[in-house]
C-alpha cells in the first residue's frame, strides 16, 4: 500500500488542512499519516485563531512516523513559523531523493486572521531552504507574488525585469506551479527543469459556487498522490485540476452553513 504524510494545520470544520488531506489521499487509495503543525479555530466564515504545535512536538510527530515507514510522498501545508520551516526542511533534506514532495506554501487564510508572525523571514526560508527540496511547490498566484517580493537579491534593483523562469531557475526548483482559481479561464502555469522552465499552461473552468473552502490542499494532496502512483508531473496536474473542477462543479449548489462551504469532492 502507498503511503501518504500530510504536514498541515488541523482544520476544526473539516474542509481544509489535515482533514481535507487525509480524505483526498484515502480517495486516491493510498494510507495516510499526518504531523500536526496548527490547531485552529475556523468555520465557513474565516480563521478565527490559531495555536502553533511547538518546534518539538511537530519534530516528534514526523519523526514517529519516519520510524515506522517512509512514505511514498508527502504533502505539506500550513507552517506557522520560521523555526518549522527550518524544522520541516532539515527532515526533508534526507527524503527529498527518495520521496514526492509537494509543498503547498500556505501564507494566509483566504478569510479571517494572519496566522504568521514573522512573513519575511518565512517567505527567506521557503524560497531559499524548504522549497528547493520539494518535487513540486503549489502557490496560489497572490502567494506568488509575495515570494516575488523578495528575490530582489537574485538580480539587485531590477527583479521586476525577470520573468518567473528565470526566478525559479535561478532559485534551483524542480517545479513549480503557480495556481489561478480566481480567473474566468483558471490557468495555471507550470515551470519545471523537466522542461528547461519553460512554463506550461494547463486552462480550467471557472465554477461559480461559494463553495471552494480546501481546495488548495485538496489540489496539492490530490497531486501529492498521484506523483506517488508514478504519474508524469503534467498528467498528475491535469488529473489534480480535475478532481477539483469536478468537485467545485458538484458542490457548486449545496447550501453550507452561511459562508464559504467545501466543494463535494468525494461523490
Amino acid at each position: 500500500m502507498l503511503k501518504f504524510l500530510t504536514i498541515a494545520g488541523s482544520d476544526c470544520i473539516g474542509g481544509a488542512g489535515v482533514q481535507a488531506d487525509i480524505k483526498t489521499a484515502q480517495f486516491f487509495g493510498l494510507y495516510s499519516a499526518s504531523a500536526i503543525t496548527a490547531i485552529t479555530v475556523q468555520n465557513s466564515k474565516g480563521l478565527f485563531k490559531s495555536v502553533a504545535t511547538d518546534e518539538y512536538m511537530l519534530q516528534a510527530q514526523v519523526e514517529a512516523v519516519l520510524e515506522d515507514f517512509i512514505p511514498d510522498c508527502i504533502k505539506i501545508g500550513m507552517l506557522c513559523t520560521p523555526q518549522q520551516v527550518m524544522i520541516v526542511a532539515d527532515i526533508l533534506e534526507q527524503l527529498a531523493d527518495e520521496v514526492k514532495i509537494v509543498a503547498d506554501p500556505v501564507l494566509a487564510p483566504s478569510m479571517g486572521n494572519s496566522f504568521i508572525s514573522d512573513l519575511r523571514r518565512m517567505l527567506d526560508l521557503y524560497l531559499y531552504r524548504l522549497l528547493p527540496l520539494t518535487t513540486i511547490a503549489t502557490p496560489n498566484r497572490n502567494e506568488w507574488n509575495k515570494f516575488l517580493e523578495i528575490v530582489d537579491n537574485l538580480n539587485p534593483g531590477d527583479s521586476r525585469n525577470l520573468t518567473n523562469s528565470e526566478i525559479v531557475r535561478a532559485l534551483k526548483l524542480k517545479a513549480l506551479l503557480i495556481t489561478d482559481g480566481d480567473s474566468t479561464e483558471c490557468t495555471d502555469e507550470l515551470i519545471s527543469c523537466e522542461n528547461d522552465y519553460n512554463p506550461i499552461f494547463f486552462m480550467g473552468e471557472h465554477i461559480n459556487t461559494r463553495n471552494h473552502h480546501g481546495t488548495g490542499c485538496v489540489f496539492s494532496s490530490a497531486l501529492a498522490a498521484l506523483l506517488a502512483k508514478k504519474l508524469p508531473l503534467t498528467s498528475a496536474i491535469a488529473e489534480s485540476k480535475k478532481f477539483v473542477t469536478d468537485g467545485l462543479r458538484s458542490g457548486a449548489s449545496i447550501n453550507f452553513a452561511d459562508g464559504y462551504g467545501p466543494a463535494n469532492f468525494f461523490i
